[in-house]
């Protein structure tokens, strides 16, 4: 008798998985492999029971017993709650409350789906990026409940998921110094940063009076040569082919003419002299060049003034970037609060953005979406230090923070963690934006 019920226990089994394959394949969590899913199933089996050979009975009985029923129309349905919902293990959950914070690490994947409920067929929100860090709050089923910024929670499959914990505890002498070493360092390069951008923008002025200068004297030098070519125009003796014409003059010159006309024909025959008389032709137009130099000379002046002034921009644009990095790193750690505009004592996402920039003389909108709308749109291959990353939930644009560089943005995410430094990518971009010319 037990020996039938093996069988019919592992023939159960057996078909429990086959009909899981083509729900797991729909499913799409986090890997395009289908096959991936019924390896975390049954793993889970093994891994995360005492008994597993008493869990995965349970787990033939319910389909034994029609609680999921594997032959109707809603197979995939079915399947699906079986693999999530049998043997649930519940994570160790450590919140605020209780002294602590339980932070989780996604794994395995470059992407992570964030859902808007605990079940693999919800909608996704976002996706978050690998390697990065986010809040854990809470537990249901498979599926681990995220906090990502005050304004995104969502669930993600546990199994792509580390998860650890860290305590509230007063900080040592030494890792006190070292934060205060690091808030030094922070506030010389802040500094540092400012002073380079005064030297950008004095030697822009200064570039720019000397560009306008040597314009101005360009432009007298040229009226003065204007005038003096019209007095010497003026002053100039009348010369003898300036005075009319007499009739016999008129008759010397016709005589002249035709003298001229014959000798050319006679030279056309010998080639030699033909070659002769050309050179003195060259020789005119050479002088003709020289004549006319002095004007084609101002072109090229021109653009050699002008160059400085493109190139000016740019580097002030560059200081103004690094100096907004640098000043806003200084208030890393300090507290997140809702509908806050202080530095120091706590602000949101938006209150954030426009304090750094309001520090330049860079006016911007209070709330996210205002300053998406308000700022140039790049492609986010163009994106420089200081530009505008902007996040969306539901369709709406909800979130801001600031590139820093090499993939890396801050801002002020949530009340736990206040000003941090994310992956641009921690959750999906929908919008970039410059304020920088």
């Amino acid at each position: 008798m037990r020996r039938k019920l093996n069988i019919v226990m592992l023939l159960a089994a057996v078909l429990a998985v086959l009909y899981a394959v083509p729900a797991y394949a729909g499913m799409n969590l986090e890997t395009d492999a289908a096959l991936s899913g019924i390896s975390v199933a049954l793993n889970n089996y093994y891994a995360r029971n005492l008994e597993p050979e008493k869990a995965l009975a349970e787990s033939v009985q319910m389909v034994a017993s029609g609680t999921i029923e594997i032959n109707d129309a809603k197979t995939e349905k079915a399947a699906t709650k079986l693999v999530e919902e049998v043997t649930p293990v519940q994570e160790v959950i450590v919140t605020e409350d209780e002294g602590g914070v339980t932070w989780g690490t996604v794994k395995d994947t470059a992407s992570l789906r964030l859902r808007d409920k605990p079940n693999s067929s919800a909608r996704t929100l976002t996706l978050l990026a690998k390697g990065e860090h986010y809040i854990v709050t809470g537990q249901e089923g498979q599926f681990l409940k995220i906090q990502v910024d005050d304004d995104l929670e969502g669930y993600v499959f546990k199994d792509y998921i580390d998860t650890s914990i860290s305590y509230n505890q007063e900080l040592s002498e030494e890792e006190k110094a070292a934060k205060a070493a690091e808030s030094a360092r922070l506030k010389a390069e802040a500094d540092a940063a400012m002073k380079a951008l005064e030297e950008a923008k004095k030697a822009e002025s200064g570039k720019e009076k000397e560009t306008k200068k040597t314009e101005e004297t360009k432009a007298e030098t040229k009226a003065e040569t204007k005038e003096e070519t019209k007095a010497e125009t003026k002053a100039e003796p009348e010369t003898i082919e300036s005075r009319p014409e007499t009739p016999k003059t008129q008759e010397t010159k016709a005589s002249e003419k035709k003298t001229e006309s014959e000798t050319v024909e006679a030279l056309n025959v010998e080639e030699d002299d033909d070659e002769d008389e050309t050179e003195p032709e060259e020789e005119e137009e050479d002088e003709s060049d020289e004549e006319a130099e002095p004007f084609i000379v101002e072109e090229p002046v021109t653009k050699k003034s002008e160059e400085p002034a493109q190139s000016i921009p740019q580097g002030v644009s560059g200081a103004t970037r690094t100096a907004l990095v640098a000043y806003a790193k200084q208030f890393l750690g300090n507290p997140y609060v809702y509908g806050g505009t202080s530095l120091t004592d706590g602000c949101d996402c938006s209150g954030f953005t426009m304090q750094v920039y309001k520090h330049f003389g860079i006016s911007i909108a209070r709330n996210s979406s205002a300053q998406a709308a308000g700022g140039t749109a790049i492609d986010e291959g163009y994106a420089q230090p200081g530009d505008l990353f902007f996040y969306e939930s539901g369709g709406t644009i909800n979130h801001v923070a600031m590139y820093i560089g090499g993939g890396q943005v801050i801002h002020a995410s949530n009340s736990t963690t206040g000003i941090v430094i994310s992956n641009a990518h921690y959750r999906t971009p929908c919008k970039i934006c410059t304020y920088i010319k």
